[in-house]
This record gives structure tokens, sequence and C-alpha cells, in this order.
């Protein structure tokens, strides 16, 4: 009978180096389990398919004051503020607004229909911010027209059986009829911000004929997430700065009320880029990094 191979080795050996090849083995192996789970985990756990300038992308926030004095982080903001950082910040290469409606919308097509809670309204810089990958459609013309409806590939399936869509029509949000002008991909379930539907945003202007939502349209409502990509991360305290003296100007009361800031889509210490990297770099990174092998290699000449 053919024995297996641990014990051929370790039949020749002395009682001490056959200990010593055991626990040798038995740190190999938990080691190996541990930084299995540990990249699993760090996968799990990072951004994933972030677009190539995300150390670009910053979020407009706030700290809101409670009555006791304890400052809490807020992501909202006025629809109005977008439009004046493309003028007015020097550092902005674009600036993008979406609004999540806050209670379920039910999309109809013919005889199917569906309900959900992602339904939102984005302004076409938003495609080109998040580098929204198109499965259909151009990302160029996609938002630019009230009534224009982007669906994800999962919903377009859901309610049209194709992704081959565009130029089709849907019911919407209070029962609009929206036109499908586009198809993307659909945000990974990590992914910072997630959407099913991306209508429009010009669906939402007094003037559209679809929908009056003045409070999507002013410096009072605080309701909006704004998305700021600058020409260069470095510039991000410049751009800070500039912020708030635009702030002064525009909306005098916010400025005062409201201590803004900008707040990194990915955190300067980690990197960003392919889906699935670690936070700590490649795994095969991790696996042959001279710090942990080194002890190993050293443990296995003393029992050779």
């Amino acid at each position: 009978m053919i024995r297996p191979l641990n014990a051929l080795l370790t039949t020749c050996l002395p009682t001490e180096k056959k200990q010593a090849l055991a626990t040798f083995g038995s740190l190999v192996f938990g080691l190996t389990f541990v930084l299995v789970v540990s990249a699993f985990i760090q996968i799990e756990v990072s951004p994933v398919c972030l677009p190539k300038h995300a150390d670009r992308i910053f979020q407009v926030n706030k700290w809101l004051e409670k009555p006791d004095g304890e400052r809490l982080s807020s992501n909202k903001t006025a629809g109005l503020l977008a439009p004046v950082l493309v003028d007015q910040l020097p550092e902005v290469e674009a600036v993008a607004r979406i609004m999540t409606w806050t209670e379920d919308v039910f999309l109809r097509n013919a005889d199917r229909g569906i309900s959900t809670k992602a339904w939102s309204f984005a302004d076409p810089a938003f495609l080109k911010v998040f580098d929204v990958p198109f499965i259909k459609g151009d990302a160029a013309s996609a938002l630019n027209k009230p009534g224009q409806v982007v669906l994800t590939e999962s919903m377009a399936r859901h309610l049209f059986g194709s992704t081959d869509i565009v130029g089709k029509s849907m019911v919407g949000l209070g029962g609009k009829i929206y036109r499908v002008s586009g198809v993307v991909r659909n945000p990974e379930k990590h992914s910072k911000v997630q959407y099913a539907t991306l209508a429009s945003w010009a669906s939402t202007e007094p003037s559209s004929g679809m929908h009056n939502f003045r409070f999507m349209n002013n410096w009072i409502g605080q309701t909006v997430e704004t998305y700021i990509l600058l020409h260069h991360a470095e510039e991000a305290h410049a751009a800070e700065n500039h912020l708030l003296e635009v702030l002064r100007e525009a909306a005098p009361g916010q400025a005062g009320e409201y201590p803004f800031f900008l707040h990194p889509l990915v955190p300067p210490a980690q990197k960003s880029g392919a889906v699935g990297a670690s936070v700590n770099g490649k795994f095969s990174d991790v696996i042959w990094d001279a710090g942990t092998l080194f002890p190993l290699l050293s443990f296995a000449s003393q029992i050779s």
C-alpha cells in the first residue's frame, strides 16, 4: 500500500526533526489559511468597479450640530449647488447631482411591472464623474432632456425582457411616460452609489412638462447628493476653501449655518482601481511578501 508522502518523509527523520517538521507543516497550513481568508475579506470590503479617476472624486458633505453639541456628518445638499460649483470652482472638472426617491416607485411597461426603491434623478455629469459603463445608448446624450431614463441591465430585463430597448417607452414616477435612452451595467453591490434607474434631472425642473419639483431646484431643500471631479486630487484643499467662498456669495445663510467640507470617495491610504483589488494590494503581493516568507524559510533551514 502506498503511504502518504508526509508519512514517507517523516519515517526517515529523527524524532526531534519529525516534531519540528510537523510544527512547520502546521504553521504553513495555518498561515496560508489566515492569508486566504484575509484576502477574501479585504476583497469583500474594498470598493469595487471604481472609475480610474476615483481618487479625484469628492462628495460635498456638511456638519450638522445637535442641541447637545454633538456633530453629525450629512451628505445632503441643495440642488442648485452643482451648477454654481461648475462655473466658479477652477479646480473642478465636473460636478454631478443625484437624488434617490424616498418612496417605492412602480414602473410599468405593457403587461410587465416592478416596484423599486432605487429610482433616482441624475444630471448628465453623473455619467461622466462615475464613468458609468453603457451596454446600449450614448452617455453623451442619455440624460440631456426631460423624459429620458437610463435603466440598469437587470431592470431592463425585468421590464422589457431585453437590453435592446433604447427608444422604447415606459411608465415611471408619478405615472409619467419616460423614454429609455440607455442601458447600463448594474452597480456593484458594494458601490458607493446605488440605482436601478437614472431619470434625467431635467425632468424635475418646473419648465420640463414632466415634474415640478421645486424642492430639488432651490437653495433651501437639502435632498441632493453632490459629487465633484477635480482636475487633480491634490487640489482638494483649495477646492474646499473656494467652495466656502462660493457659498458665502451664492447662499450666505447656508455658508454660515453649515460647515461644508469635501469627503473623498476613496480614503487617501487606500488604492483604487480594478474589481476585487485588495485594500493592501494584490493577494500575490501579500503571499510572497519577504516579511512573511523569511521566518518560514529560516525555520525550514533549521530542520533540514
